[in-house]
């Protein structure tokens, strides 16, 4: 790296910088200590305030003296805030000294985002805001739900000033528009992103203290498997209303169970009231509030969770098995063959792992009916890149065999090789290193073989292979 650095002005691809880039920002935020940040909600202010930031700037044709006012004032206070972190105020006195950075509105650019990519891991997973009883939940909730709603629809704004209840907040979204009116930022848009803003982040407090209180062994709001159904629910709910079936016996149905669910746990009346609002807007943004909860509680709390298989095995399995699933061409001719065979192997790996007799339930009820069970393993899909990434992450022992495994899985999911003897070296190195080697993985090459062996026509096994392996081992590479 420091090579790299002496001779930065020499023609080095970019993509080496924005790779190391890319990993610095990503420890820098995980590695900050709560005790040592400023308080939550000034970095909620500096995250807002970024966010406005990064909308000017990219309306913004070139960088005039007000907005660079603007800009430096922010980096200012960033660096004030967090008084304690020398580094951090020599960079940007640095970079606020260099006429070739300071006069570039493409450096502000790329700093804004650095400091937006720390502060929201930051904000949810390090030091978010507090919550400190069953009203605050509840407000959170609220505020979630009507800034979703605005974000469609900047009419619903003034419900959302209603609810915040924080005057500093309100204060800071008065500021936050007058400052885009200063740079002529059409007002809706503005509303929109300030409220889209806001949600993200109050989804991210409200995450944060649901995986806390389980991982504490509070499971009054649920578990790893709870969060996984209401996932899944307004995931199929979302798709009916996508394809206009919405009041459908079957719509009906999910729905019903849906608020079922959020019944028998503490999330508030107007969760469950607004799932029978005839405001379609309405509607489509609590379920995908739901949504959004769901998935990023439920990947994080598995260990905390009585009646969820445990066994990080069981994990890679089903994600090679949902990417194969969601991979089935409709079109070939052997699609029902495949898919009845897929359904099968399914209950052969359920049945093969313990803890999994609720999880087998709510599956077989989904498999009733092909459409809902279909939605269900395309959304499941997403939520098991997660779990297999750094929920499921190892810890290897061994770098060098890590690195190199990462390597060979790289090149093979790169579709530009045609070179087929390579390709076919390559694959067996990985495989035999993983059969000799890595008692985890090893299973995993086993039903890649099995598929390959019993799946027709389906080219795309390798591919989710890959995948898999490149989203469990990149995840264990942040261990080294």
């Amino acid at each position: 790296i420091n090579q790299l650095v002496k001779n930065y002005l020499s023609p080095i691809p970019v993509k080496v910088f924005e790779f190391l880039g890319d990993n610095f920002i990503g420890q820098a935020a995980w590695d900050a200590k709560a005790q040592d940040l400023p308080n939550q909600k000034t970095m909620l202010s500096l995250f807002l305030k970024a966010k406005n930031l990064a909308l000017i700037l990219d309306k913004a044709l070139y960088l005039t003296p007000l907005l660079q006012g603007e800009l430096n004032n922010f980096l200012n206070e960033f660096t004030s805030s967090f008084w304690n972190f020398d580094y951090i105020k020599d960079f940007v006195n640095d970079f606020l000294e260099d006429p070739l950075l300071a006069n570039n509105i493409e450096a502000y650019k790329k700093i804004i985002n650095s400091i937006l990519n720390t502060l929201s891991i930051i904000n949810e997973s390090i030091k978010p805001l507090t919550i400190e009883n069953q009203k605050d939940f509840n407000d959170i909730i609220n505020l979630i739900l009507y800034s979703s709603i605005s974000t469609r629809d900047s009419k619903n704004f003034y419900q959302l000033l209603i609810n915040v209840q924080d005057k500093d907040i309100k204060n800071l979204i008065d500021d936050l528009i007058i400052q885009g009116a200063k740079f002529n930022i059409d007002r809706n848009e503005l509303i929109k992103n300030i409220s889209s803003n806001l949600y993200s982040s109050f989804i991210g407090v409200a995450s944060s203290y649901l995986k806390k209180s389980i991982r504490e062994g509070d499971l009054k709001y649920g578990d790893c498997f709870y969060f996984l159904k209401i996932y899944s629910l307004s995931s199929i709910m979302l798709d009916y209303i996508k394809n206009n079936q919405v009041n459908t016996n079957e719509y009906n149905i999910i729905k019903q169970q849906l608020k079922n669910l959020l019944f028998t746990k503490k999330f508030g009346n107007n969760l469950i009231n607004f799932l029978d609002s005839l405001d379609i807007n309405v509607l489509t943004n609590t379920l995908e509030a739901i949504r959004r909860i769901g998935q990023k509680v439920s990947p994080w709390v598995i260990q905390k969770s009585p009646d969820m298989p445990k066994d990080r095995i069981f994990w890679l399995r089903l994600a090679l098995w949902a990417k194969i699933y969601n991979s089935l061409d409709p079109q070939d001719p052997s699609f029902r063959q495949n898919k009845q065979f897929m359904i099968n192997e399914l209950r052969n790996i359920i049945n093969s792992h313990t803890n999994t007799t609720n999880l087998n339930l709510f599956i077989n009820n989904l498999i009733i009916n092909e459409n809902n069970f279909d939605i269900f393993v395309k959304n499941l899909e997403s939520i098991l890149n997660t779990i297999t990434g750094f929920p499921m992450a190892n810890k290897y022992e061994d770098p060098d065999y890590l690195y190199s495994q990462l390597i060979r899985v790289n090149f093979l999911k790169n579709e530009n090789n045609n070179n087929n003897f390579i390709k076919s070296t390559i694959q067996t190195e990985l495989l035999t290193k993983i059969m000799s080697k890595d008692s985890i993985l090893n299973r995993l090459v086993i039903d890649f073989n099995y598929y390959k062996m019993n799946l027709k026509s389906n080219n795309k096994i390798e591919e989710s292979f890959y995948s898999v392996l490149n989203n469990f081992l990149s995840a264990s590479l942040y261990y080294i």
